[in-house]
C-alpha cells in the first residue's frame, strides 16, 4: 500500500516455469523463487513512478523475514540469482545492505503496464495517473493485456539469436572508463563458454538487457589488466583451478571468481605461463567427471537441506 493506494505490477502466468526460476528452486526450495518474487515487489515500492529501472535496495535480514527463511539462506539465494543473470547491477553497500536490479524489469514490468494504461485510455477509462496504482485495495488487479514476450519466455530454439543480439547490444560497452574492443569482448565470451565447458556449468555472458553479467565482469577485468591473458591462457587458468586438489568452493558451484577475481587472478596467471609438461592440464574425462563431482555435491547438499543430517545416521 502507498498512501492507501495498491500498488501491482505485472507478472507473466509462466514465471514458475522460467528456467532460470526452476533452477533457484530446485538448488534451494520454495526461497529461491520467494526471494526474487520479493525482490520484485520491493523494487516496485521503491521506485520512481516512470523510468524505474528495477532497482532496489534491501537488506539480506529483511528479505530472509519477508520471505519466512533465515539469513544465510536469503543470502545464498541471491548470490545464486546473480550468477546466473536474475538480479543484474549487483553491490553490497556493507555486510548487511545491498542494491541490485531486476534482470528483464523493462519487458516485464514498465511494458505491459504501459500496454494496460494505452488500453484504459482508448476504452474511455479512468487511466492510472501514477505509472501502475490503479485502484484501491478493494479493487481487482486489471487485467494486463498484450503483456511482450520476455527473453526469458523464449525456447532453447532461439537461444543463439538471442546471444547473438546480446552481443550485438554490447559493443558498445565499457570497462573501469575505457570501451571494450569488439575483440576484447569476444575474448571474454569464449572465455566463459570455456569455463563453462570445463566445469559443467551454464553462466550465461550477458543479462537479458544485454548488458555483461557479473562473471563476464570478472574476465573482462582480467583480461583488460593484463594483456597476457589469451584464450589460450585462460583456457590453462581453468584447468588448472579447477583440477586443484583444494577445491575449496564446494560443495557450491564454482564460478568465474574463482579464476579471474583480483585476488586470484595474478597467481592463476603466473602459474599458467609456466612451461607445461606432459600430461598437464584436464582430459575430457578429466572434464566430465569433475562436472559429475560438482552435481553430486550439489545434489547432496540438496538432501541434507530437506532432509536434514539426521538422515546419513538413519
Amino acid at each position: 500500500m502507498s498512501g492507501g493506494r495498491t500498488m501491482w505490477w505485472s507478472k507473466d502466468v509462466a514465471w514458475w516455469r522460467r528456467d532460470r526460476i526452476v533452477e533457484l528452486g530446485e538448488e534451494h526450495g520454495p526461497a529461491g523463487p520467494a526471494v526474487i518474487d520479493w525482490l520484485t515487489c520491493e523494487a516496485k515500492a521503491q521506485g520512481p513512478k516512470r523510468g524505474h529501472d528495477g532497482t532496489v535496495k534491501a537488506g539480506y535480514r529483511g528479505v530472509a523475514r519477508g520471505c519466512f527463511v533465515d539469513v544465510d539462506a536469503a543470502r545464498q539465494v541471491i548470490e545464486h540469482a546473480t550468477r546466473i543473470g536474475l538480479l543484474d547491477d549487483f553491490a553490497e553497500a556493507d555486510d548487511r545492505t545491498f542494491t541490485c536490479r531486476i534482470s528483464g524489469w523493462d519487458n516485464d514490468i514498465e511494458k505491459p503496464l504501459a500496454a494496460a494504461k494505452k488500453a484504459a485510455q482508448r476504452a474511455d477509462q479512468d487511466p492510472a495517473d501514477d505509472g501502475g496504482h490503479p485502484g484501491t485495495s478493494d479493487d481487482a488487479s486489471p487485467d494486463v493485456p498484450g503483456c511482450p514476450p520476455t527473453e526469458q519466455d523464449r525456447t532453447e530454439q532461439t537461444s543463439s539469436l538471442r546471444s547473438d543480439d546480446a552481443r550485438k547490444r554490447a559493443r558498445s560497452i565499457r570497462f573501469g572508463g575505457k570501451a571494450v574492443t569488439d575483440a576484447g569482448v569476444e575474448l571474454a565470451v569464449a572465455v566463459v563458454e570455456a569455463f563453462n565447458r570445463a566445469a559443467g556449468t551454464s553462466y550465461r555472458p550477458f543479462t537479458d538487457a544485454g548488458k555483461p553479467s557479473e562473471n563476464l565482469k570478472r574476465v573482462l577485468g582480467a583480461i583488460l589488466g593484463d594483456q597476457r591473458i589469451t584464450a589460450e591462457v585462460a583456457e590453462r587458468m581453468i584447468q588448472q583451478t579447477l583440477g586443484q586438489a583444494d577445491r575449496y568452493w564446494l560443495p557450491k558451484t564454482p564460478h568465474l571468481g574463482h579464476v579471474f577475481s583480483p585476488g586470484v587472478v595474478e597467481g592463476n596467471l603466473e602459474q599458467a605461463l609456466r612451461p607445461v609438461g606432459a600430461g598437464a592440464g584436464l582430459s575430457d574425462g578429466d572434464r566430465h567427471a569433475l562436472a559429475s563431482q560438482h552435481r553430486t555435491a550439489l545434489a547432496e547438499r540438496q538432501f541434507e537441506r530437506e532432509f536434514g543430517g539426521g538422515a546419513q545416521a538413519a
